[in-house]
């Protein structure tokens, strides 16, 4: 199976999941005071619609409640955090549904959110392979005025993948995602750099710190304002159950967040999943 940016464009392709999660009313402090978020998350949901290559998915890897809609819990009173302060991939990316980050006080009263996170499983019951399509949008940004820093410019967008088998070993294949950096920046190769660091940024901008080794790099572009990512994956065979685990957080650590505190801003993102079986003709075969 394999996962490209570039793909070819299908006669018939059926959406067949979509989630999105919704940000409300974000005060934002730089780099780590106060972000607070005043309102609920609204509903985050993955939508399953009828389509003929009979993918079905679950919250729980044993799809006892195979569903066409699913919700995730919501968050509230957001705080930024840092990378580095992520739980590691095999407890992020080891508990099924909605598994937000929280801090509570004492008497474990809920104070603040940390992070969204929510894993879902998608499983193959037809009998031959399946391609699809995975996109994620940035569907509204609204800012407070324009002296504000734009509330995208914070935002981490980590996306685990994995083919999800009980018998071999568990994997914790991801990518993370943020809007390019508006710092132009030269690599050591004196070539242009705009990919935004995942956590810090050194003083001379050239290199990426953090203790964890998979915040210490740059993260993928965001394809433009308004796709963070968009790829294919084939041949999903039968029976085959995939992994998908979708974390975002507001990284207080980000260079280019500065100026007046974001107030009244808000974002939402969508993701899609639509499906097709391989023997639906692509647009090159019709060019032939």
């Amino acid at each position: 199976m394999t996962i490209s940016e570039k793909y070819a464009k299908r006669r018939k392709r059926r959406i067949f999941a979509s989630f999105t999660l919704l940000v409300s009313t974000i005060t934002l402090v730089i780099f780590v005071t106060i972000a607070f978020l005043g309102n609920e998350v609204g509903r985050y949901t993955i939508q399953l619609k009828s389509n003929n290559t009979q993918l079905t998915m679950d919250y729980s890897r044993d799809f006892t409640r195979p569903t066409t809609l699913l919700r995730a819990e919501s968050l509230e009173k957001v705080y930024p955090i840092m990378a580095d302060s992520l739980p590691d991939d095999d407890e992020i990316d080891n508990l099924p549904g909605s598994h937000n980050g929280e801090y509570r006080d004492e008497n474990n009263e809920f104070v603040y959110s940390l992070y969204f996170a929510y894993t879902f499983y998608m499983k193959n019951l037809g009998d031959i392979p399946v391609d699809y399509e995975v996109l994620v949008r940035l569907e509204t940004s609204i800012s407070g005025n324009s002296e504000e820093a734009p509330l995208e410019e914070y935002v981490r967008v980590r996306i685990y993948e994995n083919l999800d088998n009980p018998e071999g070993t568990l994997t914790h294949n991801s990518r993370t995602l943020a809007k390019r950096t508006n710092q132009l920046i030269y690599d050591e190769y004196n070539q242009p750099e705009y990919r935004e660091c995942v956590a810090r940024t050194s003083n001379d901008y050239l290199t990426c710190e953090a203790e964890k080794e998979i915040n210490a790099t740059r993260a993928d572009e965001f394809l433009n304002v308004q796709e963070i990512t968009r790829y294919e994956v084939t041949d999903f065979p039968p029976e085959a159950v995939m992994r998908y685990t979708v974390v975002m957080w507001l990284e207080g650590d980000d260079p280019d967040c500065k100026g007046q505190i974001p107030t009244n801003a808000s974002l939402e993102f969508a993701m899609d999943i639509s499906s097709f079986a391989q023997s639906e003709t692509s647009s090159s075969e019709l060019s032939n």
